[in-house]
């Protein structure tokens, strides 16, 4: 018994650091500005200007995800982006770990970030 326990036990325990070491956005903020997104980009704006000072204190997906988020929310408030700066690292991000959700998200600003460079 105590044998079949422990090969249960280690059985499990890769499946424990597999899901430990996928890193996802959970941050409740982030979530909200991305539902706000399409009918209130201008709230959207607010709640991730706000979060801007404590957002580099967080894991790299959350940094891109708000990276994202902002550049389209930015976009959605019709502000001007004067660099590619920010959405640089992004696209390197989501083309390398990204779901398609972020992927299809973040298309557009990949076509504006190849244009600005033709220019």
């Amino acid at each position: 018994m105590k044998t079949y326990k422990r090969l249960l036990f280690l059985s499990f325990l890769p499946l424990l650091f597999i899901s430990c070491s996928q890193r996802k956005v959970t941050n409740p903020l982030l979530l909200r500005a991305d539902s706000l997104m399409e009918c209130c980009p201008d709230s959207a704006l607010s709640l991730l200007t706000a979060f801007s000072a404590s957002v580099q204190h967080e894991n790299h997906p959350t940094r891109m995800y708000y990276n994202l988020l902002l550049t389209k929310a930015q976009d959605k408030c019709f502000l001007t982006h004067t660099s590619d700066l920010l959405m640089n690292p992004v696209v390197d991000y989501y083309q390398k770990h990204g779901n398609m959700h972020k992927k299809k998200s973040y298309q557009h600003d990949v076509s504006l970030k190849d244009s600005s460079t033709i220019v």
